[in-house]
């Protein structure tokens, strides 16, 4: 490809977007206003309170393509966090056959995991998997919850390809604490948030990965509800193929089709139709990796209906030879904001939110990776995005303190640097920290966003029984807005820091024991305005091998 043909195609990447379909009113549509990468709910609170973060040492499950998000301990839920393109990451504990964890903490929590699983065979596998999770006293006050996962999971390997599929039941139960207790007494059952949620996922992999024609055929479904009788429905199929033509040159097309609908009693049933395709060509020219891509989404509700075109392009470049690698990229795209993801986030948000796709207009990023000396990695990145309709989350006037959401359209430059080390099996450590800078349309602060997010996640082996982990993370300034006063003033909620620690001790083949201390600097940090994490806890048990 010549340099002009080159330059043409990546103007065109920069420049389109159509609209189509005629109507973008949105004066009938639910009234959920989200700015951001995940989805928020419009409701009361003045003080963060965050879920407890009683966290017990992380065991494996059987990993499938698709991964649902961790509610029991969600660090940076507000913002989507860069992450560091480069660095290695951990690599996972090997998958041992079954076992059954039993434990229990400081604030009466119980802990029970078990998993059932297969013996290892080339053409199938199949298991079981539960746990168990909640706090039931201490302080603050009525900051109980409870996290409940049950799942079956199973695969089938044949000469063509390989199908695997999982059923999951989740149940998280938490309370709306934030009020103030010397002003309003409420019963538990009047404070409850409850989540429904049962989920599954079909992935159908023919060669993806190590033939030169591959495919994989996907379908997910869930169905969330809420407490307050508001049930969330979604049906997604997807298709992902690559063809190689060559050495360093393939031809990738992916596909979507997402439906969405949201059943409440008190208002008409509002449905969304996503239809999304992604091709892409790969090659190397003078050294310099492109990919050269497109995004074209098409979005449907009672509305009407938009065409939206985005260019998808990643440019990789070695300056120094397997030591300093430049990236650069560009991309766009439309959000799917949904009530679960919404509240997967904030488990403190409001059940009558309104909801709003996010429009990333535009995403432009770049920086350096590589390795500063053997076994060091590291990354350094900036990015500026614009997000339309971005959610944020926002105190609500209620006198339960929830959290409602605003829109508005955001933009953001984001600088990410990261290091990564690993001695071997018994040592790793790895730092990632992020400065953001906000610049809001409407709203005077981009609400409940930090200024700095850090995390630094470590592991290593002090003797031949016994395992540790060591994880801090760093969450800077954040502005809310308490509407629950008359003046509704601007608060700052202070930086914090949270250290926890796990260990776990082999003492035979079959039986372990665990420890977790959680928040060592017993602080009562607000993650969310107005709620008040738990301070130090503890968390210790037993597992048995099966």
């Amino acid at each position: 490809m010549g340099k002009r043909a080159l330059f043409l195609l990546l103007t065109f990447g920069f420049t389109t977007q159509v609209y189509v379909f005629g109507q973008t009113d949105t004066s009938t549509t639910m009234s959920i206003d989200i700015k951001s990468d995940y989805e928020p709910k419009v409701s009361a609170a003045n003080k963060i309170i965050t879920k407890p973060d009683i966290q017990p040492i992380k065991s494996e499950k059987p990993s499938f393509t698709y991964d649902l998000p961790n509610f029991a301990y969600s660090v940076l839920p507000t913002y989507r966090a860069a992450k560091a393109i480069g660095i290695k990451s951990e690599r996972d504990e090997p998958l041992f056959g079954n076992y059954f964890k039993l434990g229990g903490g400081n604030y009466l929590t119980p802990y029970a995991e078990l998993r059932i699983h297969s013996v290892r065979n080339k053409k199938y596998n199949y298991g079981f998997y539960g746990k168990h999770l909640s706090a039931n006293a201490g302080n603050p006050e009525n900051a109980d919850f409870s996290d409940n996962h049950l799942g079956v999971v199973g695969s089938k390997m044949g000469n063509k390809g390989e199908l695997t599929g999982k059923l999951d039941y989740e149940r998280h139960v938490v309370h709306f604490y934030g009020y103030d207790p010397d002003s309003f007494t409420f019963e538990k059952r009047q404070i409850n948030q409850i989540f429904n949620d049962f989920n599954g996922q079909v992935l159908y992999n023919r060669g993806y990965d190590e033939k030169r024609i591959g495919t994989q055929l996907g379908f997910n479904f869930y169905t969330f509800g809420t407490h307050g009788n508001r049930r969330e429905n979604d049906f997604e199929a997807s298709f992902r193929s690559k063809f190689k033509l060559g050495q360093r040159r393939e031809i990738d097309v992916d596909g979507k089709v997402d439906y969405t609908n949201i059943i409440d009693n008190a208002s008409p049933a509002y449905a969304r139709t996503f239809v999304r395709i992604l091709p892409s060509y790969s090659f190397r020219y003078k050294k310099v990796d492109l990919r050269i891509g497109a995004n074209a989404v098409v979005d449907v509700d009672s509305v009407g209906g938009t065409f939206r075109l985005f260019p998808d392009v990643d440019i990789e470049h070695f300056l120094v030879p397997k030591k300093v690698r430049a990236f650069a990229g560009l991309d766009g795209d439309v959000k799917k904001n949904s009530l679960r993801q919404l509240s997967y986030v904030n488990p403190f948000v409001s059940n009558d939110i309104e909801i709003r796709n996010t429009v990333n207009s535009f995403n432009i990023f770049g920086g350096l990776k590589g390795v500063l000396i053997k076994k060091i990695d590291y990354l350094l990145k900036v990015r500026y995005s614009i997000d339309n309709d971005l959610p944020l989350f926002l105190t609500d006037s209620v006198a339960t303190r929830s959290f409602g959401v605003v829109y508005d359209d955001v933009q953001t430059v984001a600088f990410t640097t990261g290091l990564g080390y690993r001695l071997d099996e018994r040592f790793f450590i790895q730092f990632n920290t992020t400065l953001y800078n906000y610049k809001a349309n409407v709203q005077e602060q981009a609400w409940q966003l930090p200024a700095i997010d850090a995390d630094l996640n470590m592991r290593f082996t002090v003797a031949k029984k016994l395992n540790m982990r060591v994880q801090l993370y760093a969450i800077g300034e954040r502005f809310q807005r308490d509407m629950f006063t008359e003046t509704k003033p601007v608060e700052t909620l202070s930086p914090f820091l949270d250290v926890n620690v796990m260990a776990d001790y082999r003492y035979k083949k079959n039986i372990s024991f665990f420890l977790n201390v959680n928040n060592i600097s017993n602080s009562r940090y607000q993650k969310w305005y107005a709620y008040p994490s738990f301070g130090l806890n503890l968390l210790a048990g037993i597992t048995f091998s099966l």
